[in-house]
């Protein structure tokens, strides 16, 4: 299976994947713009772990098209809803990865999407982050303006608008944190942050998702919290 990203621009970009015969897609919905060759097409929950109501619960879903190639060199073009920027993310099962429900666009079906343990520590933006699994390839996420990698090392933590997290690989703990008062945190526009810790590299967006949808600027708790 081929993945590669095409257009980088105001308008964003789109995924262009090649696929060989028997090799299957997982794309979120409303994606597809142009397809050819022979291919079977159906709809499927993403999560294989049996915690998919737990993304539900906290507004995320994982239904996805699935798109399996019926003969060789099946090439698909997929475009992502609202002018996303689309990345590539490589896995392998020696350093973990963690994937925000929202940022995901594209994965092969040899690999998993599993939500984390949730507790508050384990929240980023309101969602559990979904560790991938499986076999080692290629993922397809999507951000709202421009991608930013930030290598983390041990001794500099960051903090991050928990907005603009997209994505962890390596060994990284992630630590909700407030303001120094309440109404510091809901009069500043900022919401609440995370600070991360540990070594990998961090996956932000430049601009909120929500700037999109003409939404407030204020995260999911912070914007719960103002009523």
């Amino acid at each position: 299976m081929d993945l590669s990203i095409h257009g980088d621009g105001p308008y964003g970009s789109h995924l262009l994947a090649s696929l060989e015969d028997g090799e299957a897609l997982l794309v979120e919905r409303n994606a597809l713009l142009t397809a050819s060759g022979a291919y079977r097409h159906e709809v499927v929950s993403g999560s294989k772990s049996g915690k998919r109501w737990l993304l539900k619960l906290y507004g995320q879903d994982l239904l996805h098209n699935v798109y399996r190639s019926m003969a060789p060199g099946t090439c698909f073009r997929f475009v992502p809803a609202g002018g996303f920027s689309l990345g590539i993310l490589h896995y392998q099962p020696e350093e973990p990865l963690y994937l925000h429900p929202a940022a995901h666009f594209a994965h092969p079906a040899h690999l998993t999407l599993t939500p984390g343990r949730i507790t508050f520590k384990t929240l980023v933006n309101g969602s559990p982050l979904l560790s991938v699994g499986g076999d080692r390839g290629n993922l397809v996420y999507q951000a709202a303006g421009t991608i930013i990698r930030h290598e983390l090392v041990a001794e500099s933590p960051i903090r991050v608008d928990e907005d603009a997290l997209l994505a962890l690989s390596g060994h990284i703990e992630v630590q909700p944190i407030a303001k120094s008062s309440v109404k510091e945190t809901l009069t500043s526009g900022e919401g609440f942050l995370s600070q991360l810790t540990g070594e990998g590299t961090v996956y932000l967006q430049s601009r909120k998702a929500s700037d999109f949808a003409g939404k407030s600027g204020n995260g999911w708790l912070s914007g719960w919290l103002a009523g």
